[in-house]
């Protein structure tokens, strides 16, 4: 198999990963009767879409920094050294799912689906579901292929 076959199966598993979270979402937003088929979809697909942008940017945007300073050799120079890298690291990867949680919290308020306790869990367990589902898969093949 090429190298591009690959990389395309393994971006198509992590795009089929996404769509199987969101159509889960949107399952059990309307099997929970918390709203309606069309507020469900509109929901997932807005916060999702929102969520997945930000973060992509704001962890692009380090990720780039970083590669800049280690190709202008400027890496050393950074106080902290190593500790700072590898929190920058663990920004990168833990900023787009507690976005996506903090997204889905507000626009559940905004949308008037569900408030309080129920808002945040269903927040947190969508995030990390979709997160879970849509990443994990991907890494494997890409390991495994």
């Amino acid at each position: 198999m090429s190298g591009n076959t690959k990389e395309w199966i393994v971006v198509i598993s992590a795009i089929g990963g996404l769509v199987f979270a969101a159509v889960a979402e949107v399952l059990w937003l309307a099997r929970a009767k918390w709203t309606g088929a069309g507020s469900s979809i509109a929901f997932v697909l807005i916060s999702n879409a929102i969520a997945i942008v930000l973060g992509g940017l704001v962890s692009f945007a380090v990720f780039g920094t970083m590669l800049a300073m280690a190709w202008s050799g400027a890496l050393s120079d950074i106080p902290g050294g190593n500790w700072t890298l590898a929190l920058l690291l663990a920004f990168c990867f833990t900023f787009p799912p507690v976005l996506l949680m903090l997204v889905k919290r507000v626009l559940l308020g905004l949308m008037k689906i569900r408030t309080g306790r129920q808002a945040w869990l269903f927040a947190f367990v969508a995030a990390i579901g979709t997160f879970a589902v849509s990443i994990l898969p991907a890494v494997s093949l890409a390991y495994v292929i």
